[in-house]
């Protein structure tokens, strides 16, 4: 999986780019539109939601665009 994931992200000229990378983007891509925490823990076989939360950590734009939900 890993030589797989590495050929296809140098041919799209990606970089650190891996299993774990991907799953963490998925896990981000079902909370940024509302997923919960659970429905994602769930997915993403998790056993705590503590795990699930390190996969998850906001970036500073993710911060910005809920502050400018308030402003909606």
């Amino acid at each position: 999986m890993h030589r797989i994931i590495a050929k296809y992200a140098r041919l799209a000229n990606l970089e650190d780019v891996s299993p774990h990378t991907l799953r963490h983007g998925f896990g981000k891509n079902l909370v940024n539109p509302g997923v919960t925490l659970e429905k994602v823990g769930m997915l993403m076989e998790h056993e705590s939601l503590g795990t699930t939360r390190i996969c998850i950590v906001p970036r500073a734009n993710d911060l910005a665009n809920a502050v400018e939900r308030l402003a909606g």
